[in-house]
């Protein structure tokens, strides 16, 4: 098995957790938080050589999350 390939196999387990996809609860959760989220997401992305594919689901998932909670508020 290559590094990669392992790399595809923790990026593909993770990516199942919705936190790891983006969606929190950004009325009560933290940024901070979700940023030290993806950095190691992108790291794993990166070498699992999908970053591409990370980016676009968990920054579309971030923004919603801060919608819902502003229109929540």
């Amino acid at each position: 098995m290559t590094k990669e390939e392992a790399y595809k196999i923790v990026y593909n387990d993770l990516i199942t957790a919705s936190l790891f996809r983006g969606i929190y609860d950004a009325r009560h959760g933290n940024i901070s938080f979700m940023n030290g989220i993806a950095c190691v997401m992108e790291v794993i992305a990166d070498s699992a050589g999908k970053p591409e594919e990370f980016d676009d689901i968990f920054y579309k998932n971030l923004a919603e999350s801060e919608k819902k909670a502003k229109t929540e508020s």
